[in-house]
Formats: C-alpha cells, sequence, structure tokens
C-alpha cells in the first residue's frame, strides 16, 4: 500500500479500534474466574504466538487481492486490487478490535451497540476512501462494486472468527472443573484447610 494508505488507516482504523477497546466496561464475570499468574509476563510466549498468528491472518486477506485481484496492482495508480487490500486491512482491523475487546471471553457479548456504533466511524471511513474524489487522488483508490466490497468484507471476517475460535479453544484448555462460589473461595474454614 501507499504511505498515505498506511496512515489513513492507522488514524481512522487503529485509532479508533483502540477507542473500542478502551471504552468497553469491561467483563462483568472477571471477577468469577481465577487470577492471572502474576509469573506470566503480559509478552509470554503463548500471547506472542497469538499476536503473529493473527498478524498473519489479516496479512494473508490482505496480500489475496493484490495477487488475484481484477486488475494489476500499482504504487503510482488507482487499481482495484490496492483498494480491496486497502479496504481488507481497514475492515479487518475494525473487526479486530469489536472482538478484542473482551478476552479470554467473546467479544460479541453484551454490551457491544455503544462498540458497535464506535466501530461505525473506521467503516465509513474506509468507505468514503474509496468513494470521495478528493480522498481517490489522495490515497491512490477507486471505487469498488457491491461484489468487490463482499469480498473485502468477508477477507476481513477471517481475522475475527480466527480469534474467536483462538479464544474458545483457550477457554476450553483452561477450564477449571472445580470452580468456587463467591461464599465458599472466602469462608474462613476453607483458609483453615489451606494451612494445614
Amino acid at each position: 500500500m501507499t504511505p498515505p494508505m498506511v496512515l489513513y488507516l492507522l488514524f481512522f482504523a487503529t485509532a479508533v479500534g483502540v477507542v473500542i477497546i478502551a471504552v468497553d466496561p469491561g467483563d462483568p464475570d472477571v471477577m468469577h474466574r481465577p487470577p492471572r499468574d502474576p509469573a506470566v509476563t503480559i509478552t509470554n510466549r503463548g500471547a506472542v504466538l497469538m499476536w503473529v498468528v493473527y498478524a498473519l491472518v489479516l496479512f494473508l486477506a490482505a496480500f489475496l487481492p493484490l495477487v488475484a485481484g481484477p486488475d494489476q496492482p500499482s504504487p503510482n495508480s488507482g487499481s482495484v486490487s490496492m483498494t480491496m487490500t486497502f479496504a481488507v486491512m481497514g475492515l479487518g482491523t475494525a473487526f479486530n478490535a469489536l472482538v478484542n475487546r473482551r478476552d479470554p471471553t467473546s467479544g460479541l457479548t453484551p454490551p457491544i451497540l455503544k462498540a458497535l456504533a464506535i466501530a461505525v466511524v473506521p467503516l465509513a471511513m474506509v468507505f468514503l476512501a474509496t468513494e470521495l474524489p478528493t480522498l481517490q487522488g489522495a490515497l491512490l483508490t477507486v471505487p469498488l462494486t457491491g461484489r468487490q466490497w463482499l469480498v473485502c468484507a468477508g477477507l476481513a471476517a477471517v481475522l475475527p472468527v480466527v480469534v474467536e475460535l483462538g479464544k474458545v479453544v483457550r477457554m476450553r484448555r483452561h477450564q477449571n472443573p472445580e470452580t468456587l462460589g463467591l461464599e465458599e473461595a472466602v469462608a474462613p474454614a476453607r483458609a483453615e484447610t489451606r494451612r494445614t
């Protein structure tokens, strides 16, 4: 992609995605889960591997229009293939923010309406970048057909599907069958038995 495309996505997709995550009220069930192991750092091997997988998925989804698009991509003039890559990156970033606003639970759990309302901003900005002549000239984008937008949305949706499947796998792997209720967890008798 061209430098203006990258900067446009950083400002309108990535930055707004951070807002989606920042304003989320958090998972109401967080206190019902066991605490995180303090010995495991945030940048542990599993987390880094997960981030690399997510980046690879979005990379492959965005790269596909460049190699299999309807025309030859060009860094000097607008092309459908380059515009589709731009759209996949923008949509994928917004979708990623929606599903990653909660972890390890699903990002599609309520309350999601506020997050969806904020996500409209990057989606609209990506769409306008392909439709407004001023932005087309600055970013070297071209208008996309309805079918091309559907392809872009489908490719961008691969990332949130992978993220949500990863959460399901991690939740199943770390499920603790011996979950205690609140009253039982804080009972003085439990503390006495743990000392002995």
